[in-house]
């Protein structure tokens, strides 16, 4: 696996940072995934956008240009040998002569990039669709931020796991806010709904995708808070994220979702997801 690291491409095993990396000591950092489908990156721009907005909110300065930043990827990507993947990409405030909660001035950002193949569920998981448990949402109040800060994605993913499930789906003040790596859509009688973009949650890139589709087939889509019984009673259930694109939930706490299989508006969104990622 070939690696960026400081302005040099790598073997991923040759990648070292200082111990002192502010990234490693406070996951003081932003990061993106970016899916490549056939060689071309989806939606490079809205990724590399959202990469400004989150180091703008922790106020590290992006060290490279858009542009920079796309001469890079199509190295990796031509470097990698592969045609479908996923760039991995992680700005952190840099490497700091000690260990201090407040940062020092005028230090170097650490920048590391990576390519992977992208990971792909079997057709029969697709088909029939995942299950999720729901938990409660502990993570801190800036999840607009897409920061490296992810332990409570851990445990909470730790946790799934458990109980043999694909996701959790979290819920803070009684209301869903995402799941631990996707955001959430609920369909009911033919219309979708998914939590409005805040703090509480990530502006998703295939979220944003999924609402154009709506928008472009004239299918209502309303960003606002969702219950857990509205949850529950749904017709359908989704989750989207760019490494998944739109996944069907047919069962949330051993409760059925709908007919408990994927239901014809899931089917009708994936065919169009799959079509814009051509």
């Amino acid at each position: 696996m070939i690696a960026y690291l400081n302005g040099n491409f790598m073997a991923i095993e040759a990648c070292s940072i200082s111990p002192l990396d502010r990234g490693f000591l406070f996951g003081d950092s932003a990061y993106e995934v970016l899916p490549v489908y056939d060689k071309i990156i989806f939606r490079a721009h809205e990724h590399l956008k959202r990469l400004d907005y989150s180091l703008g909110c922790i106020e590290i300065k992006n060290p490279y240009t858009h542009q920079r930043w796309n001469e890079i990827f199509s190295q990796l990507i031509a470097r990698s040998g592969l045609s479908d993947l996923f760039i991995y990409l992680q700005v952190s405030r840099g490497s700091a002569p000690q260990r201090t909660h407040l940062p020092p001035d005028n230090i170097e950002p650490t920048v590391f990039v990576m390519s992977a193949p992208l990971p792909h569920l079997s057709e029969e998981t697709t088909q029939s669709g995942v299950s999720a448990i729901l938990v409660d949402d502990i993570r801190w109040h800036r999840c607009d931020i897409k920061s490296t800060n992810l332990l409570a994605n851990v445990l909470l993913s730790i946790q799934a796991d458990s109980h043999a499930t694909h996701e959790a789906i979290m819920m803070r003040d009684e209301k869903v806010t995402e799941g631990v790596a996707s955001n959430v859509f609920i369909v009911n009688n033919g219309s979708l709904s998914t939590p409005a973009v805040s703090h509480r949650l990530l502006s998703g890139i295939t979220r944003r995708a999924v609402i154009e589709i709506a928008q472009q087939r004239k299918i209502n889509c309303l960003e606002q808070d969702i219950t857990k019984e509205q949850l529950l009673c749904a017709d359908e259930v989704w989750l989207t994220s760019s490494t998944r694109n739109i996944l069907a939930v047919t069962r949330i706490d051993k409760h059925p979702i709908g007919s408990g299989v994927p239901g014809p508006m899931w089917q009708q969104f994936s065919d169009a997801m799959m079509q814009l990622s051509q």
